[in-house]
């Protein structure tokens, strides 16, 4: 016998008619067979793009969360306390009402505090989440500016021509020529410490942003006085 002969004859019919039967199993595997497929070429294009484009894993994005919080708090306390400098000097200049002149300077102490007491935390971190040099021109710029125009203030506040102001029940006499003078002459050279320290503070505060953190668009700026 042959091998030919071993062979059972082609049945066409049958073929076709199996292949008909079992069209919906065939389909299944195919399909399966591109899922599968298509699901490892996705995984693979995703591995590569994952290696070029890494994503931040928690800590940097914990890390990059505090750094944003920190300059917020920051810049919303060293706003709030010349905001309050500004506010307490107009109430003066305009002879307010003593419970509003000491309104004024209660808030005014309350944010100085707030800002003292967190100095060194800000300094710290300055210099972890950006660099030493803004560090610097916190401690050495706007902190030492700050200070120079509260001891101004605060010699002022207490300056006979301001306590007539403030507690006008111990004084006997209104304001002389002289008090007068010396109250808008001191509101004005207080206030234009505060105008410069102000455009140091939008300089410190623009430095937040990337774009700016450059050696020439982020240098100290002039001090208030000198």
């Amino acid at each position: 016998m042959t091998d030919d002969e071993k062979l059972p004859p082609w049945d066409g019919m049958r073929f076709i008619h199996s292949i008909r039967q079992h069209w919906i199993v065939l389909l299944i595997g195919f399909v399966a067979g591109t899922i599968i497929a298509g699901g490892q070429m996705a995984g693979a294009l995703k591995s590569g793009y994952e290696l070029i484009f890494p994503k931040p894993d928690a800590l940097a994005l914990a890390r990059e969360d505090a750094k944003d919080k920190l300059s917020r708090e920051l810049v919303e306390s060293i706003w709030r306390r010349l905001y309050l400098s500004q506010n307490f000097l107009a109430r003066v200049r305009r002879r307010a009402s003593d419970s509003e002149i000491k309104e004024a300077w209660t808030k005014l102490l309350d944010s100085v505090e707030d800002m003292s007491s967190k100095t060194m935390i800000y300094a710290v971190s300055l210099e972890e989440f950006y660099n030493e040099r803004r560090r610097n021109e916190w401690e050495s710029g706007i902190q030492l500016d700050f200070t120079k125009i509260t001891e101004r203030i605060v010699n002022f506040r207490y300056s006979p021509a301001v306590k007539k102001l403030e507690f006008p029940s111990l004084s006997t006499s209104a304001l002389t020529n002289e008090e007068n003078q010396y109250v808008d002459a001191t509101v004005k050279e207080i206030n234009e410490m505060l105008t410069r320290l102000n455009l140091r503070i939008y300089h410190f505060a623009s430095c937040f942003d990337k774009k700016n953190q450059t050696d020439k668009g982020c240098r100290f700026s002039a001090p208030v006085s000198r």
